[in-house]
């Protein structure tokens, strides 16, 4: 039988996950995949810190200085245990089961108030976020997630303004892009004020048409204490789920 030949763009596609995860050592070196969700977030910081520490001329892990900046204004890396875990795979309390949306879709929930551009820079960031969706997926399967993203603040997060984490969101899309692109249903994101959906249109533009075909904003305001949207997100989950992760954001909030 004839070989088929390969479409250059998913050729060049499958090189650059290939040699990211190579560049990871994701095939040596693997997190338990028993371990709580916690780990797995340890884990993809410190394979995060490595590979920043292999790029650096000089290890940065435990210092912050002025002058040791990147381009979007983020310092370089700290210690993992100071970079907050801003993306969950929640379980059910009474199966032990992921929870899902209405399309039994596993939910990945995103809290991006709690990324802090002043604790590391956006290729860390992206790396992060990679390191932990690889550690989540069956490499041998072709689920898809929904992910859903409350972007409300939270008492003693980083909440820094969505224009100053731009760089860091620019290079989450990128790398999600280059290696998870088909591994999701759809983005969830809420609640998004109409006077900020501009920048939320703007950021849309940042992903490829076909995955921005995937986002779903859901309006409302973005208060602290606002609450949750339950009956617009309500078409694509539960009650239930959608009451289990605004407890699960509020066990988050930090004493003052």
């Amino acid at each position: 039988m004839a070989d088929f030949p390969i479409v250059p763009a998913i050729e060049t596609r499958m090189k650059a996950y290939l040699d990211w995860r190579r560049q990871h050592e994701l095939d040596s070196i693997r997190a338990d995949k028993e371990s709580d969700d916690t780990s797995a977030w340890l884990f993809a910081v410190q394979r995060a810190r490595d590979l920043e520490d292999s790029l650096s001329e000089s290890d940065k892990r435990t210092t912050t200085r002025k002058d040791s900046v990147d381009k979007w204004g983020a310092t370089t890396c700290i210690e993992s245990n100071d970079i907050d875990q801003v993306i969950f795979f929640h379980k059910n309390d009474t199966n032990g089961e992921t929870i899902c949306d209405k399309n039994a879709k596993r939910i990945m929930h995103m809290l991006p108030a709690r990324i802090d551009p002043d604790l590391a820079n956006a290729r860390t960031y992206a790396n992060i976020f990679a390191v932990y969706m690889d550690h989540n997926m069956d490499r041998d399967s072709t689920e898809k997630l929904t992910i859903v993203i409350d972007i409300r603040a939270g008492t003693g997060w980083g909440n820094k303004p969505v224009l100053k984490m731009m760089g860091i969101l620019r290079a989450i899309i990128n790398t999600f892009e280059t290696n998870f692109c088909e591994r999701v249903e759809k983005f969830v994101v809420f609640p998004v004020p109409r006077i900020a959906r501009a920048i939320f249109n703007a950021i849309k533009r940042l992903f490829d048409p076909n995955t921005a075909k995937k986002v779903v904003l859901i309006s409302g305001p973005d208060d602290i204490d606002a609450p949750v949207p339950r009956e617009k997100i309500e078409k694509h989950i539960d009650f239930e789920v959608i009451d289990y992760m605004e407890l699960a954001r509020k066990s988050l909030f930090k004493s003052p």
